[in-house]
Formats: C-alpha cells, sequence, structure tokens
C-alpha cells in the first residue's frame, strides 16, 4: 500500500496508546460520580498509581485493579464488572492484539462517530489521513483539533476512535521529526495592548486542559492555558516543595492543541537546593536554564520560576546566572514572589534587613525583576493553609494598584496567584487593578481536591463562569479606566506617551485608587480623542510590534516623554536620534523578516538610551561576570560561577 499520508504505527506504540485511551475512560466513570456528589476522595494506595511506569502485563492489571477499587470505592462498579474487565484486559494483553484493544475501545460506547480525520488502514499498521487535511502529521492534527475546537458542542475527547489515536500518537511521532514543532505558537501578551488585558491563566497540571480547556476555542482564546502541578499532601512550604515540575510531554500535546490561539505557559517551581540545604548557584542556574529551554522550543510564551528560599543577593545571583535559549521578548520568564513569607535583603553590606510586610516584598519583586532584566514578576498569596486566601484579599486595593502601576511604567508584566474563587468579586478586583494575569484553577475552581490536597475531576462547566466574570468586570467604568492607565504606563515606558497625557496618566491613578467612577468617565471620555492601541479588534501583528513600537515613537516626535526628557539634556542630540529612528523605519521592507524583531529592538534601545528613559531605569549587569564572595553567605559556591 501507498504510505503517502500515512504514519506508521509501531505494535508497542499501538500498546501504550490503548493503555492510555483506556485508562483515561476508566477514570472518567469515577471522576463523573464524585462531581455529581460534589466531593472527591484518593484513598491513600491510590495516589501515586498515575505516576507508575508500566513495563509488565503484571504490573499494568495490578495498577487497574487500583483503578477498579476507585471505581468500586464511588459505587460505579461491582466487583464481578471489575473482575470481568481485569479478565477481558488480560485476555488482551496476552494475544497483545491490535484487534483485541480496539475492540475493547469501541465497546466502551465513546466513540459515536464513524468518520473523522484519521483512519486506520486495513492491517491496522498505519494511521492515515485525507490529503485534503494536510501534507503532514502535524498539519492533519491540527486540522482534527480545530474542527473540535470549533463545534458547538463540548467534548472530552475525539468521537472517532482513529481521532483519538491520532491524539496521543503525536508524542511518539514527535522523536521521528528532530522533535520539530511546526505548529506555531503565540507569544506573550504586553500590558494594555491588544484585544483584551486581564487573562486568565487556566491552570491544571495537563489531563484537564486536555480533557477539556483546549477542545473549545472559546475557554482559552482570550486568556493563558497554563500547565502547573501543586499538591501540598497535608504539609507546609517548608516541608515539601509542593510545585512539581510538569510534565513537558503534556505540555507539548497542549501546545499543539492550542497552537497560535492563546499563550501556553508553565511553572517550575523553586531552585535545587543540596540535601544539606546550601545552595550551589552553578547547579541551580543551569538545570534550570536547561529545563527552561527545552519548554521554550516547544513553545512556551512563559516560564515562571520562584526564589524560595534565597536570600535576595543569592535570588539576583540565580536569575542573572539563568541564561535561557529563547525568542525575547516573544517568549518571557517571570519570577514569583510570594506575599506570605520573608525574604533576607542583603543587597547592601552590613544592612541586611527583613522584608515582610506584603506592599514591601511585591515592591521588592518589581525591582528584582527590573535589576535582573526579567520581563514579568508574580505575587503569589498562596500560604499554608489549603485552600489559600484569595490574594486580593489579602492585600488593600490602593496597595495593589500601586503594585500594578509601578510594574508596568518600568516595562513589567504582572500576575496575581492564589486563592481566587467564583462569585466572590476576586476577579473583578484583579480587573480593577489592571493586572496582566491571574493563576486561577487548582482548589476552588477547576478542580475537586481532598483533605490532602490530592487533584481529583476537572469541572470544565466552570471556565464559562470566570471568563464571564472577567468580560463584565472589563465591561464596566472602573474595568476600562484599568485598562487605560496599562496602556498609558506602557506607552510611558516606551517613551511614545504624549507628554500632555502624562498628567492624564497620573490623575487616572489616583482617581482608580479613590474609586471615583464619575472622574473615570470624564477621563475615558477625554482619552477616547486620541489613538490609543487599546480596543483593537485583534492583537498586534507579532512580527513587526517592534516596528509598531517604533512608529509610535515617531507619531509622537518632539512631544513624546522620552524626546522632551532627552531635550533637556541634549537638544540637538534628540533631534538626530529621532531621525535616525526615522531611518530605520523607512527600511522596514528591505530588513529581512527573521532578523526585524532584532533590528527594531536595538534601534528602541539606541533611542531610549539617547534619551535617557525612563529617566529612574537602572543599568543591567552584565551577562557574563565573575561573582565575589565578599558579603555573601558563605555556604555560596560563587567562586564557581564565572
Amino acid at each position: 500500500m501507498s504510505i503517502t499520508n500515512c504514519a506508521y504505527v509501531t505494535k508497542n506504540w499501538f500498546k501504550q496508546i490503548f493503555l492510555q485511551l483506556y485508562l483515561d475512560q476508566r477514570r472518567s466513570r469515577v471522576f463523573a460520580e464524585a462531581k455529581k456528589r460534589t466531593e472527591w476522595k484518593c484513598p491513600d494506595d491510590l495516589m501515586t498509581f498515575e505516576e507508575n511506569c508500566y513495563v509488565t502485563n503484571e504490573e499494568i492489571l495490578s495498577s487497574f485493579e487500583l483503578i477498579l477499587k476507585e471505581e468500586m470505592l464511588y459505587g460505579v462498579t461491582s466487583r464481578e464488572q471489575s473482575e470481568h474487565v481485569l479478565n477481558a484486559l488480560k485476555t488482551a494483553l496476552d494475544e497483545n492484539s491490535r484487534e483485541r484493544y480496539l475492540k475493547l475501545l469501541s465497546a466502551t460506547g465513546e466513540y459515536p462517530e464513524s468518520t473523522g480525520v484519521f483512519y486506520f488502514s486495513d492491517d491496522l499498521k498505519y494511521l492515515c489521513w485525507r490529503p485534503e487535511k494536510g501534507n503532514t502529521f502535524q498539519a492533519a492534527f491540527r486540522a482534527m483539533i480545530t474542527a473540535i475546537q470549533n463545534g458547538k458542542e463540548w467534548v472530552k475527547h475525539p468521537r472517532n476512535l482513529a481521532d483519538h489515536f491520532g491524539f496521543f500518537l503525536f508524542l511518539s511521532l514527535l522523536p521521528y521529526q528532530d522533535h520539530h514543532l511546526e505548529i506555531p505558537y503565540r507569544s506573550h501578551p504586553l500590558p494594555g495592548i491588544g484585544r483584551s488585558h486581564t487573562h486568565l491563566s487556566l491552570t491544571d497540571p495537563g489531563r484537564g486542559h486536555r480533557q477539556a480547556t483546549v477542545l473549545r476555542r472559546e475557554s482559552f482564546e482570550t486568556n493563558y492555558v497554563h500547565v502547573e502541578h501543586l499538591e501540598r499532601l497535608g504539609r507546609t512550604r517548608r516541608e515539601i516543595e509542593s510545585y512539581r515540575v510538569p510534565n513537558i510531554l503534556d505540555f507539548v500535546v497542549l501546545r499543539a492543541c492550542v497552537g497560535d490561539l492563546a499563550p501556553v505557559t508553565a511553572y517550575l517551581g523553586r531552585p535545587l537546593c543540596e540535601h544539606s540545604g546550601t545552595f550551589d548557584l552553578l547547579k541551580a542556574a543551569n538545570l534550570a536554564s536547561a529545563a527552561a529551554t527545552a519548554f521554550f522550543a516547544m513553545g512556551a510564551a512563559e516560564i515562571k520560576l520562584a526564589i524560595d528560599p534565597l536570600t535576595i543577593t543569592q535570588a539576583m545571583a540565580y536569575l542573572e546566572r539563568l541564561m535561557t535559549l529563547r525568542c525575547h521578548p516573544r517568549q518571557a520568564l517571570s519570577v514569583a514572589f510570594n506575599l506570605n513569607r520573608e525574604y533576607v535583603d542583603d543587597r547592601t553590606p552590613g544592612k541586611t534587613k527583613i522584608v515582610k510586610n506584603k506592599l514591601e516584598i511585591g515592591l521588592l519583586g518589581i525591582d528584582v525583576a527590573t535589576s535582573v532584566g526579567w520581563d514579568k514578576v508574580t505575587w503569589d498569596g498562596a500560604g499554608d493553609v489549603y485552600p489559600s486566601v484569595c490574594v486580593m484579599e489579602q492585600i488593600p486595593f490602593a496597595d495593589s494598584l500601586t503594585l500594578v502601576h509601578t510594574a508596568h511604567e518600568k516595562g513589567l508584566t504582572t500576575y496575581f496567584s492564589g486563592g481566587f474563587v467564583i462569585g466572590k468579586g476576586h476577579i473583578a478586583t484583579a480587573v480593577y487593578v489592571g493586572v496582566d494575569g491571574i493563576g486561577i484553577g487548582g482548589a476552588q475552581v477547576l478542580r475537586l481536591i481532598d483533605r490532602m490536597g490530592h487533584e481529583g475531576p476537572f469541572l470544565e462547566e466552570n471556565l464559562d463562569i470566570i471568563n464571564r466574570e472577567r468580560d463584565e468586570a472589563e465591561a464596566s467604568v472602573r474595568g476600562k479606566a484599568a485598562r487605560l492607565l496599562c496602556c498609558l504606563d506602557r506607552l510611558y515606558f516606551e517613551g511614545s506617551l504624549l507628554e500632555e497625557l502624562e498628567p492624564v496618566r497620573q490623575e487616572l491613578f489616583r482617581e482608580m485608587k479613590s474609586v471615583n467612577e464619575s472622574a473615570l468617565s470624564r477621563i475615558l471620555q477625554f482619552a477616547s480623542s486620541f489613538d490609543l492601541p487599546i480596543g483593537l479588534q485583534k492583537d498586534p501583528p507579532e512580527s513587526d510590534y517592534e516596528l509598531w513600537v517604533c512608529k509610535r515613537i515617531v507619531a509622537s516626535g518632539e512631544k513624546g516623554v522620552a524626546y522632551i526628557h532627552g531635550c533637556k539634556q541634549n537638544k540637538q542630540k534628540m533631534g538626530q536620534a529621532l531621525k535616525d529612528l526615522q531611518a530605520h523605519i523607512a527600511q522596514a521592507d528591505d530588513i529581512p523578516a527573521v532578523e526585524r524583531r532584532v533590528y527594531y529592538l536595538d534601534a528602541i534601545r539606541q533611542y531610549k538610551e539617547e534619551a535617557g528613559w525612563p529617566a529612574d531605569a537602572k543599568p543591567l549587569r552584565a551577562k557574563f561576570f565573575l561573582f565575589s564572595q565578599k558579603g555573601l553567605p558563605k555556604e555560596m559556591a560563587m567562586e564557581r560561577a564565572s
């Protein structure tokens, strides 16, 4: 037979995919019952069965016995039925027959559609697709997922058995395609620019996303799809690193499903420390760099890392040394600061201080992120209580607004996480302070969780509710005002803000703090007469965003805040800098597309350096350096970093 538009499926792959599909279907029965009861309980001997690595048929059957035990616990399967399932599975495994595997899956009743994008060859050795669905397997995969995402019915998996096989065959084939994802990704959004502003960072370790979030376009298109694995297991943050590094295979499947419809992000957790508790900079930074680079290579829009339990000097050394291969600024690095811990600020020798006030911790996070040249700061409200108290309840409104405003005018993207709940105004408050993203999911919104923190069924029905809460808040006067302030702060950072809008920006911040809606309405009306990049029907073109910024700076001309600031030092020099920027723009058609971002990033940098803008900008420390141990804790092997 011709193997055009076909992918060979080895017998081992066939067995692995069968087990994955069968596992998902058995567990979905339990999850459905748990959702009816609105309660999740996970027996101790079931805690880690999904982490098991199946090698022998005996191990597979042993693991499925645990699954069936869970089904009996919830009353969805009797003992007799369990024995029948195990016997049928044992027969299939003993035969190791493709036909037998498909027969077991077909008998579940989960595949009502007889045709799809993919189909099996007569001998079941190939998974094939019609030529009009694409020239490559990845193209056909995207055609299948797009059809599901655009459908009106909410499904948990492809409704055709061959399509569902194709869903998981993707990972088996990727290594034989040089690990190259030909599917484009979506960049990390910038503050105040584009269609939406406060993005919901829909959080799940992976299975909930692939069975719900990414199969319905409306759920994620104006949000982040965030991959994060958090389990406390009844212990405090000092006793256990509750954030596991996500499974990159789960991440890759989600990336392929989402494509360029939304940013896909991941959280890698704390830096590695030795068993003794000491910190080896080189080992920790290089390990995190390698992990982050792997996720970026698969199209991650953002990688977030924490700095617990380091001092600030240690943390800055770690973040500066953490160098990744990424497409900057399309792919962002984010540093997380927990508002419920104390930080040792030892940057000034002899003047070490403990920072524990939440506002001061938030401002410290901004200072550290800008000093090390990172792109985003996260303020996390997670504590040792489970579930967490919402971070928006832990910080006064004026303080959270101050944090976001301060970070934006320094060029950072912002994020709050911890304890968001439906129907309590948490999402609306986040919108009103103008934060770019909020972490939402986990115990109180998108998952049922047991008393020990084990994650249970995904609550996809809540996705529409949280999207609606965000949209309604953004449509209000306070929501529109927050978005306007974010936009003005971004233009201020770029240096393209008109000087006459600077007092408007300052007044807007004051009136938002005092929640004066009549004043906010007046300011919104006044600002509507200016050509500002908000309320766009679509996001700006990613390939030419930097060129777009250059054009905005030139459009502001001699009335831009950066130009006026630079003229106070040397008017003649600024006149030439503006002409140079105009010359750069005129060459746009001559610059190869692959070089355009770097070319115009450098043009912006040169202009802002000539203007000395922003006025309080700190020069970044060199990325290649020798560290001295002077003033640092003795246990740091800083002399190893170079």
